[in-house]
């Protein structure tokens, strides 16, 4: 054997030695960052006192491409072993994992500065929306329709509401304190967002441009059996991926609060006031389609959602 075969099928032995170690030891558990074994719970351990783990970084649009990758998904191994995909939310500065059918983000809800529900506004600007109607019980899915996020419902430019929840859902009738309930202010300023704000400190009400802006550069998806009835709490409208928004009829101040359009019709008011006093501006979501910023009568009550308020 000549010097030069010698030389290659060392380099050959090495060369299968390494890839062999590199096998064996990608398999093995591992510590990094420090010259120790690693727990016997632990495959992979990170160590440091001045520095992180950076997890990959996304838009929301962004996961929206990715969620598509994982819906269209057919095989079960593959499905089963997407669940736990984590990612970092550059929009709702969020650690968001996949759980085999949606993400579910760390941030609390209920907090402005991290609130993993919203929607896109012209140019990219992402507006941080509650999770949850006001009055509505936090402790329900925010994303799945239930009777339990439905929440109160309010007149336009008064901060407490006219019927709870609990109260919304016990009767469908007219109520009796409603005549005594004081009416909507004739102003033809915004909501007064000081002295009468429904929403906590932190939040808002959107705007009639606000909520245009998030019908337009948002995808809208309709859920559940559009059907006005008083026990239909399946149906509501996604905008993109992180806010969904129930469908929950509102209280006619003519027919002494009676209720009309669950599950077939839902309003949201907006902060913005109208060419008439006797009106505010109102989100109305009819259908897949039907959805539209417009005037609606004050007395009327309806739904509140809050903006963060930056």
């Amino acid at each position: 054997m000549n010097r030069k075969q010698f030389l290659r099928q060392t380099l050959i032995l090495v060369s299968i030695f390494q890839f062999s170690f590199f096998i064996f030891n990608a398999n093995a558990q591992v510590t990094i960052g420090a010259d120790k074994e690693p727990e016997s719970f632990s495959s992979l351990e990170i160590i440091s006192t001045t520095a992180g783990l950076r997890l990959p970084q996304l838009t929301m649009k962004q996961r929206e491409v990715l969620t598509e990758q994982l819906e269209a998904l057919t095989s079960e191994t593959k499905k089963q072993a997407a669940k736990g995909l984590v990612i970092y939310n550059l929009d709702t500065e969020c650690t968001d994992t996949w759980n085999g059918a949606r993400w579910s983000s760390v941030c609390d809800p209920l907090d402005p500065t991290t609130s993993p529900c919203g929607a896109y506004l012209d140019n990219g600007v992402w507006l941080k929306f509650m999770c949850y109607n006001l009055g509505a019980d936090t402790s329900f899915d925010p994303f799945a329709p239930a009777a339990g996020i439905h929440g109160a419902k309010y007149k336009w430019g008064i901060g407490t509401p006219i019927v709870t929840q609990a109260e919304d859902q016990e009767t469908n009738l007219g109520l009796s304190k409603w005549s005594s309930w004081p009416l909507a202010p004739t102003t033809t300023d915004e909501w007064d967002m000081v002295n009468e704000n429904p929403c906590p400190a932190g939040w808002r009400l959107p705007t009639d441009e606000e909520f245009r802006q998030v019908i337009s550069n948002n995808e809208k998806r309709a859920v559940g059996t559009w059907d006005d009835n008083a026990a239909n709490f399946s149906v509501g409208m996604w905008f993109g991926n992180a806010l969904f928004l129930p469908v929950t009829g509102y209280r006619n101040h003519n027919t002494g609060g009676f209720l009309y359009n669950r599950g077939s019709s839902g309003y949201y008011w907006t902060s913005s006031p109208t060419s008439t006093s006797a009106n505010g501006g109102t989100l109305g979501i009819w259908n897949a389609t039907g959805i539209t910023v417009y005037q609606s009568a004050r007395n009327n009550a309806v739904s509140v959602r809050c903006v963060e308020d930056n």
